[in-house]
């Protein structure tokens, strides 16, 4: 008999039985200046909605209720891509006058007005769509609320002279467009009019000019009007500071984009503290404002034009957290002296929520849980702040404001389970009025039903009356904002409604009709008042939940609250599964079909690569198509009027299939179509039909998709094949054809992305995950064939995959954990050096352990895992669900201690604590006085147990971890960061002793390769920083053979750390259970290219070793294809069964790990800055090729700038790099191939790239 866990929203814990308590002090003051609220409860009109949505009942009604005072339009991207007035050029829907196109631009007739048009790119081609109102209709809904206009003008591929008119015209109309912004993020490489005719980026500093020449021709036309941008596209604020500084004296507001909740953030908590984000950025907005125009720091205006939760339209954008997220988002503007702000917007919508303030369904509009707050502020809050000071409270969002007949306070209570008590307390000196209100909006006003994605009940916040005589003390309910409105003495009261009586109650089950038999399932109990049609405010009994069916449970009592209570089943097995629910007289029952999840999609056709590549043939002309999606190429099928049949029918037929597919899993197709929106054709049963080719079956119809169902919208397909005798025959396929069938003629184009098939298996189990980093460890294992004494992971690799040919994406150590560590390249992270802080350039990114952590795992680090350098209190906690162990908080042996600054030599630690006891702080000073008495050596050998040193004591504690996760109820994320072999190379004398000094083989080629940059390497200043090391020039072979052999001693030290936890996995039980992968965060220069460290782009300091072992991973295997570092997050999420991030820029090693694929990409990619120049190695597996940019601060190269060097190496003929071979004639096609990839690369990360 299985049971099922309860998570209910109000009472299921002792918890939650009780409230959490607050005294709330007002303090208001005369001081505060009114803020016209409806201009921060602004929104954006787009140019696609449609207009039978404007027309639905209800829809004006609520925005008057809304009353936004400041609409945002033309529409988000479509700013820089759209010519405001089409008269002239445009003259039909989709007709144009192409002799209006002279000199690369659309020449307008602004004589008269059209609806406009969109063009794709900068070259200035015309759009295949273009909306489907115009701007006439958005100034004219706009106006019809009475509410002021924002205009993004077009500075992407516009005029100052087009924005001009567009202003012309406005007053020519009559409609109230005080506010002018100018251009939408351009700062993003996504947008159009970001590149610039050069190929080199938008840059602040040339935005700001081209804002001046804007803000001229306007306050030409209207000097009244107020001009801003720069329309930043998120947090970071690009652009502002260089705005205000360059061009301040023309600028009236500044505006940015925010949608600060990260796609991975599950916890609520974590969720509403990336509000914070918005508080540290006005901060510092302010401070530019103050710095670089103080006299105008009350005349520049802060704008927020484009803000909602998060940018993926998910469930979050639709529930109800998303008005309590919003009401704090707008409580925090209004305290960070925002007065101008649109929220994004007002009717988009996806499958799983949307961002629209309005749900279209059927015949009407109902207005999600974003809309509410909107509303809540707007009709329930005071024009002023009012201030105020909360003691006890921490899950309560405060905001007080007052007007002129009283004082208001909001309060949100961010806590899902329990309800909070608030005590007011308020000077002597305020009068209030004995009839105040309550208004109240949480679950029982609003439902969103996650099964049927749609709100169940949509209500005005409730209003009950309220006496502040009577009582100070406020009670907030779970997960709800409570207004509460204490007038003046005097003034008027407001009116309070008649409370209806309650109805008589039903019960109703929110379920699914269907649901995987694999994951927890989400019910929901609803208290129904049929009388009142909506939710049963009244008290009922205890609710009885019975299972029966594929999961049998005895009954359960649950505790509605809101009128709501939610639970989530643990089901482990496919079949019916009925619920029954009870409470007294009441009953309500319903079945759900748990279905097994025996498939995972592959998607195999992105068509990114060449169509000689596809491995595709067609009766129709096929192509690729770059303006179907934003920044992607799609496949096309370009149809030219025939009528298909005999045998010419063929959209696509695709016979290459990679090697590694496994044919005998396949149990269905994946992928998306379009048919362009101009498509024609008059049979309205024409199809597009899937049909599988195998050589036991030579044409399986697996299924259709009518054309009318994928006209201007991708239609994704997922077809599972349930017959037995054709899943049978996908062991033999051998073509997938996509075939048109019509009875009449068709003309357009059908385009395809993302096709593959599902592969049948059972769903994956989560398993532990034991994380080895090892910091500055090359290849140096006995494994990869050095002959060095590492016992521990060569059994390890034994054990698992170990991949030759591993490298990082830059070699030093911050930038190569934070690229590895976030699964996303240094030009993402922006981390080039060891002083920039991750969070600081990202803030909303998702780290590999906090996604763990996110996703019901325990995560535990100890050692150096990030660089400490790189984020927040050298750990960056929000990855961590238990403290790091930092390693001066770590237990060290007892007859030693901890060593001082690296060392254990007994003259060292005396001087140490002299340097300590000189009175000044920190570890620079012992650093100091160590080197000022040539004690800061770059080795030390001394006879000391393991943990003596700090990786003894690093190994410990993850023991401990082992130990004590390994038994809990969660699986664990265990980081293990080893700091040896980093100089200076400190190991117990015993590992020395592993070693003949005398023996040890120097680095055969010390020289620089012939032809190479001498940008290219460096003096290794690191190194030189130590005593003994002279200040330039060569190390004498003395020198070279100590230093050698202190790197192998530390190897072999760390080595023996890696057999401590490996022990400890088998003594806890959870061996088998668990994902090990252990690498080195890059390599190390030990006297080749006389060299030493890292801090190249040559093989020694990019290559490290990588190895996997544990569940899902083949045993004793070695891989030589190229792989990266950045490919670790996404394949610790796939062997351990969570869903691989979409964003993530690297790729799972999974098919090569199950041994269905030798290798997954063609080259790694490393880089290394050195000054004003940027080099980018591709490692191919027999090549490495090096192109060197010259890069201006802060800036990347985006595939378009010249080299200013370039290295080639053939590692089969040359593998010490001694000859650079980029101008030899033999090998011209090679590096044409290479310069093309790197081109290609480069463009395709300036897209993903984009914030």
């Amino acid at each position: 008999m299985a049971g099922f866990l309860l998570v209910l929203i109000q009472i299921l814990s002792v918890q939650a039985l009780y409230s959490s308590s607050a005294r709330l002090t007002l303090e208001p003051t005369d001081s505060g200046s009114p803020v016209d609220l409806s201009h921060l409860l602004g929104t954006n009109l787009a140019l696609w909605y449609e207009p039978v949505d404007l027309a639905k009942p209800g829809f004006q009604k609520y925005l008057e209720k809304w009353s936004p005072g400041l609409i945002r339009l033309p529409g988000g991207s479509w700013s820089n891509e759209y010519y405001w007035n089409g008269n002239g050029v445009r003259t039909g829907k989709n007709t144009f006058n192409h002799e209006a196109f002279k000199n690369g631009r659309w020449e307008v007739d602004y004589s008269g007005y059209a609806p406009g048009f969109r063009i794709h790119g900068t070259s200035q081609e015309l759009s295949d769509y273009h909306g489907v109102i115009d701007v006439r209709t958005q100034h004219e809904l706009a106006e019809s609320l009475g509410a002021d206009q924002m205009v993004t003008v077009n500075v992407g591929t516009g005029t100052p002279e087009m924005a001009a008119e567009w202003l012309k015209w406005t007053i020519e109309q009559g409609y109230s467009v005080p506010n002018w912004e100018i251009g939408n993020e351009l700062n993003g490489q996504w947008e159009v009019g970001h590149f610039l005719p050069d190929g080199t980026g938008m840059t602040g500093e040339i935005y700001a000019q081209k804002f001046i020449e804007y803000a001229k021709a306007l306050k030409a036309i209207d000097p009244s009007i107020k001009v801003g941008g720069p329309a930043s596209s998120d947090l970071s604020l690009a652009f502002i500071e260089e705005l205000i500084r360059d061009a301040g004296e023309y600028v009236d507001f500044v505006t940015f984009h925010a949608y600060p909740v990260g796609v991975q953030r599950t916890d609520t908590a974590e969720k509403f503290k990336d509000i914070d984000l918005l508080r540290d950025a006005l901060a510092k907005l302010r401070g530019w404002k103050k710095q670089y125009q103080p006299d105008r720091y009350k005349e520049i205006e802060i704008g927020i034009t484009e803000w909602n939760m998060k940018v993926n339209e998910d469930r979050d954008t639709a529930d109800l957290i998303n008005s309590l997220w919003s009401a704090t988002w707008i409580g925090a503007m209004l305290e960070g002296e925002v007065t101008l702000s649109n929220q994004w917007d007002l009717l988009t919508r996806t499958p799983e929520g949307g961002h629209g303030a309005f749900f279209p369904k059927a015949d009407e509009l109902i207005p999600t849980s974003l809309f509410w707050a909107q509303y809540i502020w707007g009709h329930y809050m005071g024009d002023r702040l009012a201030a105020h000071s909360l003691a006890g409270g921490e899950d309560l969002e405060v905001f007080t404001t007052q007007s002129e007949t009283g004082l208001q306070v909001m309060l949100i209570n961010k806590s899902e389970t329990a309800p909070a008590s608030v005590e007011l307390n308020l000077p002597e000196t305020i009068e209030l009025s004995g009839e105040g209100r309550l208004i109240t909006f949480s679950r029982q006003e609003y439902f969103w039903d996650p099964h049927h994605h749609e709100p169940l009940w949509s209500l005005p916040p409730t209003v009950t009356a309220f006496s502040p005589e009577a009582t100070r003390t406020i009670e907030v309910p779970a997960f709800s904002i409570r207004v509460v409105e204490l007038p003046y003495k005097g003034s008027q009261p407001s009116a309070v409604p008649t409370v209806e009586t309650d109805g008589e109650p039903e019960l109703r089950l929110v379920i699914p009709e269907t649901a995987p038999a694999d994951l927890p399932l989400e019910v929901w109990i609803v208290a129904w008042d049929t009388t009142n049609e909506r939710p049963y405010s009244g008290e009922l009994g205890p609710v009885a939940l019975k299972l029966e069916g594929s999961v049998d449970a005895e009954a359960e009592e649950l505790f509605l609250k809101q009128s709501v209570a939610k639970t989530f089943i643990e089901v482990n097995s496919p079949g019916a599964l009925k619920l029954s629910a009870s409470s007294g007289d009441l009953a309500v029952s319903g079945t759900v079909l748990l279905e097994a999840v025996e498939s995972r999609p592959s998607v195999l056709w992105t068509f990114d690569n060449p169509i000689s590549e596809w491995g595709a043939t067609a009766t129709f002309e096929i192509g690729m198509e770059p303006s179907v999606k934003p920044n992607e190429f799609v496949a096309e099928a370009i149809l030219d009027g025939a009528t298909p049949g005999n045998n010419a029918d063929v959209l696509m037929l695709l016979e290459k299939f990679p090697d590694s597919l496994p044919l005998d899993r396949i149990g269905g197709v994946v992928g998306e179509m379009q048919a362009s929106p101009d498509f024609k054709c008059d049979d309205p049963g024409a199809q597009v039909n899937i049909v599988l080719q195998s050589e036991a079956d030579h044409w399986m119809l697996i299924g259709s998709i009518p054309l009318e169902a994928m006209r201007g919208e991708w239609k994704h397909y997922s077809i599972e094949i349930s017959d037995p005798m054709r899943l049978k025959a996908m062991a033999r396929l051998y073509g997938v054809r996509f075939q048109i069938q019509s009875k009449k003629p068709v003309s357009g184009e059908i385009y395809f992305d993302n096709l593959g098939f599902l592969l049948r298996e059972a769903p994956a189990k989560k398993k532990n995950v034991l994380f080895i980093a090892v910091d500055d460890l090359k290849p140096a294992i006995g494994a990869y064939g050095e002959g060095l004494h590492t016992p521990a992971m060569d059994r390890l690799a034994a054990q698992g995959t170990t991949f030759l040919n591993a490298h990082c994406q830059q070699a030093v150590c911050g930038p190569s954990r934070a690229s590895l560590l976030t699964g996303m390249r240094p030009d993402y992270t922006r981390v080039w050096d060891l002083k920039t802080q991750i969070r600081d350039i990202r803030p909303e990114i998702v780290t590999l352990p906090q996604y763990f952590k996110e996703n019901g795992y325990e995560t535990a680090g100890v050692g150096k895992i990030f660089d400490p350098r790189s984020v927040d209190n050298e750990v960056d906690g929000v990855s961590w669900s238990l403290p790091f162990g930092k390693t001066w908080e770590l237990d060290f042996n007892t007859e030693y201690g901890q060593p001082a600054a690296h060392y254990q030599d007994p003259q060292t630690k005396k001087w140490a604590k002299e340097a300590e006891a000189s009175g000044e702080a920190g570890w620079w000073v012992v650093n100091k006085y160590l080197k000022d008495r040539d004690a800061w050596l770059p080795y030390e050998s001394e006879d000391v147990p393991d943990n003596a040193y700090e990786d003894g004591a690093i190994a410990d504690r993850g023991v401990q971890w082992i130990k004590e996760l390994g038994s809990g109820e969660k699986p664990f994320f265990i980081a293990v960061g080893f700091k040896k072999p980093h100089l200076p190379f400190v190991a117990p004398k015993k590992y020395w002793e592993l070693y003949d000094r005398e023996a040890i083989e120097l680095a055969a080629f010390q020289k620089r390769a012939k032809g190479s940059p001498n940008y290219a390497y460096h003096t290794f200043p690191e190194l030189r920083s130590y005593s003994g090391i002279p200040a330039k020039g060569p190390l004498d072979e003395a020198m070279q053979r100590t230093l050698i052999h202190g790197y192998y001693a530390c190897v072999s030290y760390i080595d023996a750390q890696v057999e401590k936890l490996m022990q400890a996995l088998q003594e806890a039980g959870v061996a088998d259970d668990t994902i090990i992968v252990l690498w080195g965060d890059h390599g190390f220069h030990l006297g080749d290219h006389g060299l030493w460290c890292k801090h190249t782009n040559y093989e020694q300091a990019t290559r490290a070793p990588l190895m996997f072992a544990g569940p899902g991973v083949g045993e004793a295997s070695v891989n030589n294809s190229p792989v990266e570092f950045v490919d670790i997050f996404p394949t610790l999420a796939e062997l351990s069964g969570l869903p691989v991030p979409d964003h993530l820029q690297g790729t799972s090693l999974g098919s090569i790990l199950d041994g269905t694929k030798p290798e997954v990409k063609a080259f790694a990619v490393s880089q290394y800055p050195r000054g004003d120049k940027m080099g980018y190695a591709l490692r191919s597996g027999r090549f490495r090729y090096v192109a060197w940019f010259e890069v201006a601060k802060g800036e990347i190269p985006v595939g378009s700038e010249p080299a200013l060097a370039e290295e080639l190496f053939d590692y089969e003929l040359d593998p010490l790099e001694s000859v650079n071979i980029i101008d030899e004639a033999s090998y011209a096609g090679i590096a044409e191939k290479f310069r093309t990839a790197l081109k290609r690369f480069l463009i395709e990360q300036a897209v993903d790239n984009r914030s």
